[in-house]
C-alpha cells in the first residue's frame, strides 16, 4: 500500500480519502504521510508498468459491475 499511496500523492491532488478499517491501519497511513517524499515521473511511470497487468481484472475489483 505504501507504493500506492505515494503515487496517489505524488498527483496534483486536492483531496484524498482512504478507507481504513482499524487504529493499526490509521496509524500506518499517519506513518506513510509523515514520511511521504514525492515520487518523480519516472517512478511514477515504473510503478504504473508494474501494476499494468493487473488492469480489467474482476478478481481484484470484486465491486465493479462487469460486463
Amino acid at each position: 500500500m505504501k507504493e500506492a499511496f505515494e503515487f496517489v500523492l505524488s498527483l496534483p491532488i486536492s483531496t484524498w480519502v482512504s478507507g481504513m478499517e482499524n487504529r493499526e491501519q490509521v496509524i500506518h497511513n499517519a506513518k506513510i504521510a509523515r514520511e511521504f517524499t514525492s515520487l518523480d515521473e519516472g517512478k511514477r511511470k515504473a510503478l504504473v508498468e508494474k501494476v499494468y497487468g493487473y488492469r480489467n481484472n474482476p478478481d481484484l475489483e470484486h465491486y465493479r459491475r462487469w460486463k
